[in-house]
C-alpha cells in the first residue's frame, strides 16, 4: 500500500457527541495524517454509506449502537469490504467478552472508551497510533478464518515439562492464538506461555475464555508461582510481566509488577529473557507472532544465544509484520513459517 496524503477514517457511533470527538480529535493530528469523510449513526446507516463510497481506508466501529451493533455491522463489513476496522469497546466484563468476539471475527485492533465521553481526548496517541497501524495491516489476514488442523501424534502422559514454549504476540493476536491453540494436540509435548499485549481490564480474561472454546487444553490466565507442564497453556495476566523460574525440578510462572519495559506490561522481552537465564536442560523456544514493534527482539536473541531455538510468523499470515520482522532482520529466527505450521513444526521438532 503505497504512501497517501490522508488516511480515510469512517467513525460509526450512535453518539453525536462521540462522532464529534473522534473528527476533532482525527484532525488535529499534528502529522496530518487523517481525514474524516464519513460518520454513520448505527451499523445499517454504516453499511449503507458503504456501498456509495470508494475512498474509505479505515473505519472505527461502535460495539452497542442500535438497529444493527456493532458485531452485526463487522461480520457484514469484513464479508463485503477489505478496510480495517477499530473497535471501540467498554472495559466492562461484557465489553471484553464482545471485544475479543470482534477481534476473533476480523476486527484489527480496538480502543476502550473512557467512562466520560470527555476523556477521549486524552487518548487521541493511542487513536492515532491504532488507526495508523491498521491502515498498515494486512487485513486479507485479519478477516481470514482460521483453519482447524489436528496433530495425529501420540502425545507422552505425564505432568513433567519436556520443552518449554514462551510465545509474544501484540496487534492481531486473538486470531493468531486461535490458530495456534486449536493445533495443538491434548497433552502436547511442551507448556505454553503467552504475552499479549492487551489493556488492563478484563479482556485477557474473556480472551482465555474464548480460546478455551477452541483448545483441547485449558488456557488459562497465569497465577503466581504457577506450575509449568506438559499441556499447560497460560496467558501473563493483564498489567503483570511473567517469567520463568525452575524450583528444583519444576518450573513455575512468577508474576511481578516492575515497570513497563518499551512501554509494555507485560513484556516479551522479560518473557523471553526470563527463560534464556533457565539453567536447564529442557529445550526453549522463542515464537514471535503479528504485532507493533521491537517487544522480543532483545529476548529472542537472548534465547538464542542460550542455544535456544525462535521461530517467526511470516509476512504472509502476520496481520502486523511488525514484532516478526524486527527479529528477522536481526538474524536470529531459526525458522520463519506461516501460521498454521507453526504448531505443526513444533511437534515435529518437540518429539
Amino acid at each position: 500500500m503505497g504512501i497517501k496524503p490522508y488516511i480515510n477514517v469512517m467513525i460509526v457511533d450512535d453518539s453525536l457527541l462521540i462522532r464529534a470527538f473522534l473528527k476533532e480529535i482525527l484532525h488535529e493530528d499534528e502529522n496530518n495524517r487523517f481525514r474524516v469523510v464519513a460518520s454513520a449513526k448505527d451499523g445499517i446507516d454504516a453499511l449503507d454509506k458503504l456501498k456509495r463510497m470508494k475512498d474509505v481506508d479505515v473505519i472505527t466501529l461502535d460495539l452497542h449502537m442500535p438497529n444493527l451493533d456493532g458485531l452485526a455491522a463487522l461480520e457484514r463489513i469484513v464479508a463485503s469490504y477489505d478496510i480495517p476496522v477499530v473497535m471501540l469497546s467498554s472495559a466492562t466484563k461484557e465489553g471484553a467478552k464482545e471485544t475479543m468476539e470482534a477481534l476473533s471475527i476480523g476486527a484489527v485492533d480496538f480502543i476502550s472508551k473512557p467512562d466520560k465521553h470527555s476523556d477521549l481526548p486524552a487518548l487521541k496517541y493511542e487513536i492515532y497510533e491504532k488507526l495508523n497501524t491498521a491502515y498498515y495491516s494486512n487485513v486479507q489476514i485479519a478477516c481470514k478464518k482460521a483453519p482447524i488442523i489436528r496433530s495425529d501424534v501420540s502425545p507422552p502422559k505425564g505432568n513433567a515439562l519436556h520443552n518449554l514454549v514462551c510465545v509474544g504476540v501484540s496487534t492481531g493476536g486473538p486470531r493468531a492464538l486461535r490458530s495456534l491453540v486449536k493445533q495443538i494436540p491434548l497433552d502436547p509435548p511442551f507448556g505454553l506461555i503467552i504475552v499479549q499485549h492487551m489493556l488492563e481490564g478484563e479482556y485477557i480474561k474473556s480472551l482465555a475464555k474464548s480460546l478455551n472454546e477452541y483448545s483441547l487444553n485449558e488456557v488459562k490466565v497465569a497465577e503466581d508461582g504457577e506450575k509449568i507442564k506438559n499441556g499447560s497453556i497460560l496467558i501473563a495476566p493483564s498489567g503483570y510481566h511473567a517469567e520463568v523460574f525452575k524450583r528444583g525440578e519444576d518450573y513455575h510462572c512468577v508474576l511481578n509488577k516492575r515497570g513497563k519495559m518499551e512501554g509494555f506490561r507485560p513484556s516479551v522481552d522479560m518473557l523471553f529473557a526470563s527463560v534464556a537465564r533457565l539453567n536447564t536442560a529442557v529445550p526453549r523456544y522463542g515464537v514471535v507472532l503479528t504485532g507493533m514493534g521491537s517487544d522480543g527482539t532483545k529476548g529472542s536473541e537472548a534465547i538464542k544465544k542460550e542455544g535456544g531455538t525462535i521461530i517467526c510468523e511470516s509476512h504472509r499470515t502476520a496481520t502486523v509484520y511488525g514484532m516478526p520482522k524486527q527479529v528477522i532482520e536481526k538474524g536470529v529466527a531459526d525458522h520463519v513459517e506461516d501460521l498454521e505450521k507453526i504448531i505443526p513444526l513444533l511437534l515435529k521438532i518437540t518429539r
